[in-house]
């Protein structure tokens, strides 16, 4: 029994001795400017303005970022097998040596943005044969740097630079890119075969730029596509069949752009999108059938344009959307029979609109899970009596800043909101409130009447707002 106590004993203080030597291993050699947890070390935000000498070798992660670094010697890196995230965002690099990265066999992810680099040479990542993730975002650069990349590289951020073209040769050498962002650059035009040889990409990021032309066949290549962005650009019109290859797209942002008008299957090919954003363009009018092919569209976004009239003809094929934000555009119509193609809907949006009345089994019929109607700053002064009767999954109406007055004493407005949780009548003409204005409104949690002229309020006119919790 002894002698298996005094076993366990020796292979105790063994197994002590390696575990403090480890710790020792990777404890000591930590650069006193730095932070050091497990393989990580942590220089980041220390004013340096050189790499620290006494970097371990057992570094897998390096962050540099946020300090004073305007130059970096060739043999900085020499002696780290092992790294495989170096960040250098937020220095003040202007130029980086051919050689620099040259020890580094093993690194997947460099992070060179914010620096001041007006250039860099095809030779810096020739060396990096496992990079993974490059982003060279905010910096100067005026020309899509050559990589000398081969087959691994799968996100690259060249957002907010000067560059003004896409180099197609750049791009012919990164078969395995997934994620590429131009944003923020001085793009004008986007040619037919840049993406020939990109396959692989899942998302496409082409905000604020200057492009105003996107030639047909120019995405077909592109079959694996699931996020693509557009926004602040240039562009008036979409090519016929642009879109016909993403078959696998989700979501779509052509928001502030110069569209006056969407052509009937200006989409057709989306079979998947889920999220479409048109936002703050000079939309007037959509053709017949603008959005057919949509067939899985939950989000349609719509805001800030020069539309006057809902009709059904431009809603036709929109049978799953869930979200149809409408918001600041010019709308004083409502075509009867308009949400038939919208029967999935559960939030609305028509605020900062200019409609002026809400009828009874034609304004808002047709909308039986609809469950947010805001109507928000538009000039509504007449609702006709169970005008929201079909109504009955409704729990928030917005109808803050209208010309609302006598229409909710005499017309019984909200009957058949029998699962209104939420009433806003704030800044609106309501001078008296009867037994009948706010009849059946049993589930109604929260209801504002603020910066009204209320001056008679009838005994009882709150008798059904059982559940009532704030006014």
């Amino acid at each position: 029994m002894a002698d298996q106590l005094s076993h366990w004993a020796l292979a105790l203080m063994l197994f002590s001795a390696l575990f403090w030597s480890s710790i020792s291993a990777q404890s000591d050699p930590c650069p006193s400017a730095c932070g050091c947890l497990g393989s990580t070390v942590d220089c980041s935000d220390r004013g340096l303005t050189e790499i620290p000498q006494d970097l371990p070798q057992w570094v897998t992660v390096l962050d540099i970022q946020g300090n004073q670094l305007s130059y970096i010697p060739p043999t900085a890196f020499e002696g780290f097998p092992n790294l495989r995230e170096l960040n250098l965002n937020r220095n003040q690099l202007t130029s980086v040596n051919a050689s620099v990265f040259s020890h580094l066999p093993g690194l997947q992810e460099l992070n060179l943005n914010r620096n001041q680099l007006t250039s860099v040479n095809a030779s810096v990542f020739s060396h990096l044969p496992g990079l993974q993730e490059l982003k060279i975002g905010n910096n100067m650069l005026t020309a899509m740097p050559k990589l000398g990349l081969k087959t691994e590289l799968r996100v690259l951020n060249l957002a907010s630079n000067k560059i003004d073209a896409i180099d197609g040769s750049v791009l012919q050498d990164l078969p395995a890119l997934e994620s590429l962002d131009l944003s923020m650059n001085k793009l004008t035009e986007i040619k037919l075969g840049i993406f020939e040889n990109n396959s692989a990409m899942q998302q496409l990021t082409l905000n604020n730029n200057k492009i105003k032309v996107l030639e047909e066949h120019t995405l077909d290549n592109l079959a694996k596509l699931e996020v693509l962005k557009i926004s602040r650009n240039r562009l008036s019109g979409l090519p016929k069949d642009l879109f016909r290859q993403l078959k696998k797209l989700k979501f779509l942002d052509l928001s502030r752009n110069r569209f006056t008008e969407i052509n009937g299957l200006a989409f057709k090919g989306l079979d998947n999108l889920i999220t479409l954003k048109l936002k703050k363009n000079r939309l007037k009018a959509m053709a017949d059938g603008a959005f057919y092919g949509l067939h899985n569209i939950q989000n349609l976004y719509l805001d800030a344009n020069n539309i006057s009239v809902v009709t059904k003809k431009w809603l036709y094929g929109l049978n799953k959307v869930q979200l149809l934000s409408l918001s600041h555009n010019a709308i004083s119509n409502i075509s009867k029979g308009s949400w038939e193609c919208c029967p999935m809907l559960q939030q609305l949006d028509l605020s900062s609109n200019r409609l002026t009345t809400i009828v009874e089994d034609s304004t808002f019929h047709l909308l039986p899970l609809l469950r947010v109607l805001t109507l928000t700053n538009n000039q509504i002064s007449y609702i006709a009596g169970g005008a929201f009767r079909s109504m009955g999954n409704l729990e928030v109406l917005e109808l803050a800043g209208n010309e609302i007055s006598w229409t909710i004493d005499m017309n019984a407005a909200f009957e058949g909101l029998t699962s209104l949780l939420r009433l806003d009548l704030n800044n609106n003409h309501i001078k008296s409130i009867s037994t009948t204005s706010f009849s059946g409104l049993v589930q109604l949690r929260h209801l504002q009447l603020v910066n009204n002229n209320i001056t008679s309020i009838q005994e009882d006119a709150f008798a059904d707002l059982v559940s009532l919790e704030q006014m």
